[in-house]
Formats: structure tokens, C-alpha cells, sequence
């Protein structure tokens, strides 16, 4: 594309830097200043160098880098052409400008020429200077017919209609690189296309060709355009269509594995490649000492309270904010569907107010705190959004109307459904959340499926850049041959609650939800793990429910090393038993992570659940011997798993990784008469030369810097194939990170 044939036609690109600063206007990042040049200058003749124009000499580029003869005031200086030859002309941004564009919206303005007499096409595309292939953001073609292309994950593209030949045709392309969208529109053609690669910033646009020369270009203009962001936002849905084009790992490059400078949790194991005497442990959450913080105590929420919603921390109002499911909701003539989702608050998530802002209509008029019609409220606060109005969204499982649905609001309490249809099939428990490392909202919707002979409960996840258009569900948590050994041993913590004998027919392992907490390198989730062990007296199943741990880097593919419950499970004189649920997405409260969870002290079977009395009319012990309620369980930050060495010394070497840091940072907990000591290795296994073995770490922190002979510098080693190697000795080690700086 970028390498074709040698051309006559040659281009001069005077970048010139015409950055306003404050609101003064968009900041040009280079400019040609052809304006003095109107489009359709007669081609093949020299136009003036005090203009920077174009001119055909023949295999030649005259490229502009200092101060133009005759201009005032007018100078390339800082921005010139990296790179300009036969095939076309590469614009490089400095570092500044470059650091500038991360994330943002860049606008592309150009006049284009497109010559019909030869064979060929023109090639506009911007990428990262370090590797072009890898990193092009985008790459738009057009040819000598008009027939337009763009390249989207290494494929062409057509774009149906043709634009004129012989002819100046304007051209504009308004880029997102938070987005990784782009919106061209080339003469009166337009068409939006996701990047090639992923990319969030550029250092080059290149503007070339392939073939006999076929273009000429004038009047090129590059800017920031923030203003222009909320035009592509509405525009995703073209493209969006398969998890080919969306789920994709985190890490562009696979070997040396690119940790970048993000936390390298060792809930997998991906990064380790050889362990002796280490060995890996999970850690379950703190129950907090105040629970349950939130239990049914108003005449509308019914028997019990469960987090079939989401907790979320309003930086603005400076308040915790929950969505709950009371059950049944209504009681005394409140309302007539009895999922309704209420709303509490609290200053510091421990101590919750109920307070009276009730949104839906009560039959008896009463005031209460009841604001959705919803089953699961999975709620975030989208501090992204342009339109106050959707400031804050939701989905999940809605009675009114049913199914799959998203909501928006604009403060949490009003509520308005988004789409006309479910945004997939499926019923009962949809959970989801924002992936802030993906930049895109993912919701795990709960299927059906037949498994090894029983039709089970197990989730697929789907996924949206807008929050409206979203991909068909892919199957992702699913359960195997050891969840269904294990079944007994999780039914036995539980045995003494059980209203039903155990079925060997019928024993095994099923999904109920998925909360979920997106860690810099990874995703996070919680899963709801049921185990069936009969079916239940009146209908559905018998069995407990307990929280597992599980690990994704694709949001497709999750382990699950430890097949054991991450909140205690089985206290059988405590309110939480059995039967815990999860809030959708876990918090990060200063160092610390939070998860809300329910608990209950009876199983998935339970009479209660199903009626209010036996058939002798007994009561079933609704909200005498029977409730559920809200707690709230803790970790330090980022301490789910260890690798762990006792006394006699234990040693973890990782794969080849490629960091893009300047300090090596250790989460880790050393015991008594223990140490940790790093080495940095090449790929072959050798002391990286100038490094030595780091000095040993010895205590208890959360982001330990390691130091090298008393310098802390890893700088040298960043984009270069490293291996850590961790020699410990009654150490827990948590993660590790290269940061840009000490935190």
C-alpha cells in the first residue's frame, strides 16, 4: 500500500505549527498553507515555493523544513517530513503533539486530485513511527476509477458508490481515538469504519500511493477537533457486528508479552513460566464487622433484601449510591409487579439511607424509594456522556417491558427505557459494566444451554461501544468435569439448610449471575456458583449458592483456578449461609476493593421462597426464621491471589515481557526472617547487563519500588524483552507493576 511504484507526481508539505492555545480554537497540529493556492491549479507546473505548492519534477519531492523565502512569519521548524520519496510524502508530529492526540478527536481536511490515466490508488493513513504495520490507526484508499476502500482488522472493505475522477474532490476525516472510529467523507461519499489497529494517538500521517500516480494534494490541514467527538459517538453501530472486531485481548503484542505499565495480577497464570516451591492462594474477601448494612425494614420491600443491582461512588454528590431488589416489593398495596428496583444512599457505604424519592406511582399514594421496574439494575454513571440525560445508565432484566433492556436517566431515579427491543434474547439475570481498559460497556446475559445431559444455567457476554447497538452474545462462562465433581463437597457446607435429599441424577454445577471488577490488566469476575443438588419441593432447584473467583484478559475466554468459594460460605447460624449474590461491578474504594454481596440463611430450593405456607398452612418462616440482606466484603488492593514461598525458599520466573515503565513496583506481604529479591533477565535467561539482583524487599506493601544497587531507574529496559525472576523466602507476592512514576 505504502511501497508502490515510482510516480512523476511529487508533493511539498510545509508543516507549519499554527497551535492556538485556551479557546482560541482547535489546535493545528500542521497545516501546508495552500490557501493562497485555490484548488485546481493547472497540474504538471511548478506553483511557487513561497507557497509550498506541488510540482512534477520527476521522481522528486521538495519537502519545506525551514523558514519559506518571501513568507512573514511562516515556518516549518519543529515539524517536517520524516520521510518523503517517489511514493508520497509521511507528516511527523513531535513528541509534544504526538502525546497530545492520545485519546482525542483529529480532524484531516485536504483537497484531493484523482488522475484517470493510470492504474492506481491513493493511500492516507496515520500510525505510530515505531511500527507501521502494527499500529495504523487507519487506512483509507482511493483509486484512479474512484472506487473507494478502507483496511479494518488487516481485510479491504468496499464502500458502496464512486466518487468523480479528474476533478479536486474535498476530503475530511474526523478520527477518535478514544473510540477507535472514523468518520471520511470523500467529494459527497461518507462512511464510518473502525481503525485497523486500536491505536490512540499517532505520530505520522502518511499520504502516499500505490501504482502510477494518480493523486495530488493541496490545502492539508491536521487539528484537534474535540468538539467533533459527540458526532462520532451515535455513528458505532456500522461496524459493529461480531466479537471479532471487539473482543480482542488487551495486549496487541503477545510475545514479550506487553504488561505496558499496568498491574500484573496473578489471578492467572499467564505471565508465569516456571515456579519452584511456589505455590498459588486465594484470598476470600473481610466480611466487613458492620453487616448486613442494608436489610428489608420498610412496609414496601417484602421478606428480603438482595443486591440484584449495583453499588456505584458519585464522585460529584459525593455519595454511595445503590440499586436493590426488595422481594416481594409491594406489600399493603404499594405496587402490583413485585420486582421493582429501590434506591439508597450513604456517606461512607456503611451506614445507608433509605431516602423517600420514590419514582414509580404507588397504588395506596404512599411515599417510598422505589424507582424502576427493574429485576437486575445494573447502574453506572457515565461521566463520558455529552447528553445530560443519559448521564446515567442500566440494564438488565425488566418486568415492564420484559427482557434484556438498557435504561437511561438523568439522575438515577427516572428512568427511560433506551431501545425498542431486548438487546439480547434471554430471561431472568443480566449483570454488566463499563470496561474502562477496553472503552466499552460489557453485559453477561444468562442462557440456556444443554450440557452433558442437563439443560443448565451458564452466560454469554455481549458488548457495545454506544450502549445501543450490541454484539450477539458469545458463550463465556461455561462449566466442566471438575464442577461437577465438586458438586458434593459445596453441597455438604450447606447440608443441615437443605429442604431436599440429594438426586445423584441430577447433582450438578450451574451459573446464577457474574459480578465483575476490571483490574488494569485483566477483567475480574465473581461468579454466582449454583449447586444443584435435587429438584426443589415446589418446582426450580435445590441447592446453595456460594462466590467463586474467576479471571479473563478477552472477556471470552475466563479460568477459574480455584474452584472454592472467595466469601465464607456455611456459617449456618449467620444471616449469610448460603445463597450469595453479587452487586454487578465491585468498587475501588482508595486501596481497597469493595464487593456488595447478599446473603441469605436459606438455599435456592427453600420453601419460603416459593410460598407463604405449607399445605397444612404452616408458615414457611418468611421474615421470621427466613431473610436475606446486603453486606459488604473487602479486599486490599489488588490482593485476590498469591504466590507464595514458606521458609525453605521458593523461586518464580515470568515470560518475556515488554513494559513501558521506569520503576518496577511489588504488592507483596513478607513475614518474619523473609525477603524478595527481583532480577531482571533477557529473553535467553541472562542478568540484564547493568542491573544487578535488586536489594531485598522486606515488610508489608502495597507498592513497594524496588531498588537496584540504590537506583530505582528501569527506564533502559522499557520496550526490550525482560524476564522477572522473584527469589522469595515467607513471601506472598500480589502483582507487580512498571509504572511511569512511583505512585
Amino acid at each position: 500500500m505504502c511501497n508502490g511504484a515510482s510516480a512523476r507526481a511529487a508533493c511539498i508539505l510545509t508543516m507549519t505549527l499554527l497551535a492556538t492555545n485556551g479557546n482560541a480554537g482547535p489546535k493545528v497540529l500542521f497545516s501546508d498553507d495552500f490557501e493562497r493556492h485555490p484548488a485546481g491549479s493547472q497540474l504538471g507546473v511548478a506553483k511557487p515555493i513561497v507557497g509550498a505548492g506541488y510540482t512534477d519534477t520527476g521522481n522528486t519531492t521538495i519537502v519545506a523544513t525551514e523558514t519559506l523565502p518571501g513568507t512573514t512569519g511562516t515556518t516549518a521548524v519543529g515539524k517536517r517530513c520524516a520521510r518523503c520519496n517517489a511514493n508520497g510524502a509521511i507528516l511527523r508530529l513531535n513528541d509534544g503533539d504526538a502525546e497530545a492526540v492520545r485519546g482525542q478527536t483529529v480532524r484531516f481536511r485536504f483537497d484531493l486530485y484523482l488522475t484517470p490515466e493510470s492504474p492506481g490508488s491513493t493511500d492516507i493513513q496515520t500510525f505510530l513511527a515505531d511500527d507501521a504495520e502494527s499500529y495504523r490507526a487507519f487506512n483509507l484508499l482511493v483509486d484512479h476509477a474512484g472506487n473507494v476502500e478502507y483496511y479494518a482488522a488487516g481485510a479491504e472493505h468496499h464502500v458502496p458508490g464512486r466518487v468523480p475522477v479528474g476533478t479536486w474532490l474535498p476530503v475530511e476525516i474526523v478520527a477518535d481515538y478514544a473510540r477507535h472510529v472514523y468518520r471520511a467523507r470523500v467529494g459527497q461519499l461518507a462512511f464510518v469504519a473502525p481503525f485497523d489497529k486500536t491505536a490512540d494517538e499517532f505520530t505520522q500521517v502518511y499520504f502516499g500511493k500505490s501504482g502510477s500516480p494518480t493523486y495530488y494534494y493541496d490545502n492539508v490541514l491536521v487539528e484537534l477537533a474535540p468538539g467533533m467527538t459527540k458526532e462520532l459517538a451515535g455513528a458505532l453501530a456500522t461496524f459493529i457486528s461480531t466479537e471479532s472486531e471487539l473482543l480482542r485481548p488487551l495486549q496487541t503484542r503477545i510475545s514479550p508479552f506487553d504488561v505496558g505499565t499496568a498491574a500484573q495480577l496473578f489471578v492467572d497464570q499467564v505471565l508465569v513460566r516456571d515456579s519452584q516451591r511456589v505455590w498459588f492462594t486465594q484470598h476470600q474477601g473481610r466480611k466487613h464487622p458492620a453487616n448486613p448494612v442494608l436489610k428489608p425494614d420498610r412496609p414496601w420491600e417484602g421478606w428480603r433484601c438482595e443486591i440484584f443491582g449495583n453499588v456505584i461512588y458519585d464522585e460529584e454528590a459525593r455519595l454511595f449510591k445503590m440499586w436493590y431488589l426488595p422481594e416481594p416489593a409491594g406489600e399493603g398495596g404499594y405496587f402490583d409487579d413485585a420486582n421493582v428496583t429501590c434506591y439508597a444512599i450513604s456517606r461512607d457505604g456503611i451506614h445507608w439511607e433509605k431516602p423517600l424519592v420514590g419514582t414509580l406511582k404507588a397504588n395506596n399514594g404512599k411515599p417510598h424509594n422505589a424507582v424502576a421496574y427493574i429485576h437486575q439494575a445494573s447502574v453506572m454513571k457515565d461521566v463520558r456522556e455529552l447528553d445530560p440525560a443519559k448521564r446515567y445508565k442500566c440494564l438488565g432484566w425488566s418486568s415492564q417491558p420484559p427482557g434484556y433492556n438498557t435504561f437511561v436517566s438523568p439522575d438515577g431515579l427516572n428512568w427511560t427505557r433506551l431501545g425498542d427491543q431486548p438487546i439480547v434474547p434471554g430471561g431472568d439475570v443480566m449483570t454488566g459494566l463499563w470496561d474502562p481498559a477496553r472503552e466499552l460497556f460489557v453485559a453477561f446475559a444468562k442462557v440456556y444451554p444443554v450440557v452433558r445431559g442437563h439443560h443448565r444455567r451458564l452466560f454469554s457476554t455481549t458488548i457495545s461501544k454506544d450502549f445501543v447497538h450490541w454484539t450477539d452474545p458469545v458463550l463465556s462462562f461455561d462449566v466442566d468435569l471438575r464442577d461437577d465433581a465438586g458438586s458434593l463437597a459445596r453441597v455438604e457446607q450447606v447440608r443441615p439448610i437443605l429442604d431436599r435429599p440429594d438426586d445423584p441424577r441430577l447433582m450438578r454445577t450451574e451459573y446464577y449471575g457474574i459480578g465483575a471488577y476490571a483490574a488494569e490488566s485483566c477483567m475480574i469476575a465473581f461468579p454466582w456458583m449454583l449447586t444443584i443438588n435435587n429438584n426443589a419441593r415446589w418446582g426450580n432447584h435445590e441447592g446453595p449458592e456460594e462466590i467463586q473467583l474467576a479471571v479473563s484478559r478477552d472477556l471470552i475466554h475466563w479460568e477459574r483456578p480455584f474452584r472454592s468459594p472467595v466469601i465464607t460460605i456455611g456459617e449456618l447460624d449467620r444471616w449469610d449461609a448460603s445463597c450469595h449474590t453479587t452487586a454487578a461491578a465491585a468498587l475501588r474504594v482508595k486501596d481497597e476493593i469493595w464487593l456488595y454481596y447478599s446473603g441469605a440463611n436459606y438455599t435456592h430450593g427453600s420453601p419460603p421462597l416459593y410460598r407463604t405456607a405449607f399445605e397444612d398452612g404452616t408458615p414457611t418462616g418468611r421474615k421470621t426464621r427466613f431473610s436475606a440482606a446486603i453486606g459488604l466484603v473487602t479486599w486490599p488492593l489488588h490482593r485476590f491471589v498469591s504466590a507464595d514461598a514458606g521458609s525453605d525458599g521458593g523461586v518464580l520466573t515470568t515470560v518475556p515481557i515488554r513494559h513501558r515503565g521506569a520503576v518496577l513496583e511489588l504488592n507483596a506481604a513478607v513475614k518474619s526472617g523473609g525477603q524478595i529479591v527481583v532480577e531482571l533477565l533477557d529473553a535467553a535467561g541472562r542478568l540484564v547487563e547493568g542491573v544487578p539482583p535488586s536489594e531485598p524487599f522486606r515488610g508489608n506493601d502495597l507498592r513497594h519500588v524496588v531498588r537496584f544497587a540504590g537506583q530505582t531507574d528501569v527506564s533502559a529496559t522499557a520496550d526490550k524483552a525482560v524476564v522477572l525472576r522473584f527469589t522469595m523466602k515467607n513471601a506472598e507476592l500480589y502483582s507487580f507493576a512498571f509504572r511511569a512514576q512511583h505512585n
